[in-house]
């Protein structure tokens, strides 16, 4: 695997926020403290958003789960409209989407009992008739050398499934996976694509980031393409050190070849700004739909206090090139 930099993603990209969340269509609960991680979906006329809600029941128990929502024009905001599930101890988070035909594949990260070191990994399934509900597992196992399996993502290619997982163990590393029935699932040659090793993670925790940038390995988002080249976002920490501060993009080519080369951008695709409310300390994730012809950019933030996320149409995205991904 050869690590290099290309200075044609040298993109940025800053969201506005138009439609965010209608805070009244949340009223069912206690308090809702982060809504994340969106991934939109365009079918039946209506678009509709997937994310993390964590919060507090009205009886006052803790919830990590996965929610819907739906674009209304009239309201100029995403209505909640429910969970995908209930009566689940597990925390689910990343609810990353792929539309297969005539059904909907859900990908998320699940921690068992809400232990973070007890990961599943799940592959779930839903017909567009009965989306966003009506969810059924189509898979559960384990994925060689990932024995902490978190956000992933997946792409066709020439019939071949592609999950690109990230791995918390190791300090973290961004893995690769194939299959051509989404149950059996062999590692890739090249694998880890990207890893950090002791020296490095010192390196991003004391030094800035203006001197020694972070070497990301965790997804953020869905699958894109420039100039018809697959390219993932991927969330790391930025001047202040946190969680989940922006995105980079890299580059993945040769994966047919066994090569697994990587490319990342030389600088931050998103990033904070202290002069929009919703994303002033942070912001991790973008996702992307093509829709009739038109685009839509889903993305989170911080605020200092709660994660929000926001939905934008992505005209100034496919300016740039950038489109999402459309597997074959």
């Amino acid at each position: 695997m050869k690590d290099r930099m290309v200075r044609d993603l040298d993109l940025e990209f800053r969201p506005k926020g138009k439609y965010q969340v209608d805070l009244d269509s949340l009223a069912g609960y206690q308090s809702v403290v982060t809504i994340a991680d969106p991934f939109p979906l365009a079918l039946k006329g209506n678009v509709y958003v997937l994310a993390e809600v964590e919060g507090y029941r009205q009886s006052g128990c803790y919830f990590k789960t996965l929610g819907a929502f739906e674009l209304s024009l009239d309201k100029k905001a995403l209505v909640y409209l429910d969970e995908l599930w209930s009566n689940d101890s597990a925390e689910y988070s990343f609810p990353f989407l792929f539309v297969d035909n005539d059904r909907i594949l859900l990908i998320p990260d699940v921690n068992l009992g809400g232990d973070s070191s007890a990961k599943l990994f799940r592959i779930y399934e839903t017909s567009k008739g009965h989306f966003p509900f009506g969810w059924s597992l189509l898979h559960e196992g384990k994925l060689e050398d990932a024995p902490l399996p978190s956000d992933k993502v997946l792409v066709r290619e020439d019939g071949t499934w592609h999950l690109f997982v990230s791995d918390g163990s190791h300090g973290g590393q961004l893995l690769l996976y194939t299959s051509t029935d989404l149950i059996s699932w062999e590692p890739h040659a090249a694998n880890p694509l990207l890893s950090r090793s002791l020296l490095t993670r010192l390196a991003n925790r004391i030094l800035p980031y203006r001197w020694y940038r972070t070497r990301p390995w965790r997804l953020g988002g869905g699958a894109l393409e420039v100039d018809g080249r697959l390219v993932l976002p991927v969330q790391h920490q930025y001047h202040n050190k946190l969680y989940g501060e922006a995105l980079s993009l890299i580059e993945l080519s040769g994966l047919k070849q066994g090569r697994g080369r990587v490319s990342q951008s030389p600088q931050a695709f998103m990033t904070p700004d202290s002069k929009v409310a919703w994303r002033s300390w942070g912001t991790h994730h973008i996702a992307m739909i093509n829709a009739e012809n038109f685009s839509w950019v889903a993305t989170d933030g911080f605020d200092g206090e709660k994660w929000h996320i926001a939905l934008d149409d992505g005209e100034s995205l496919v300016a740039k090139g950038i489109q999402a991904r459309v597997s074959s």
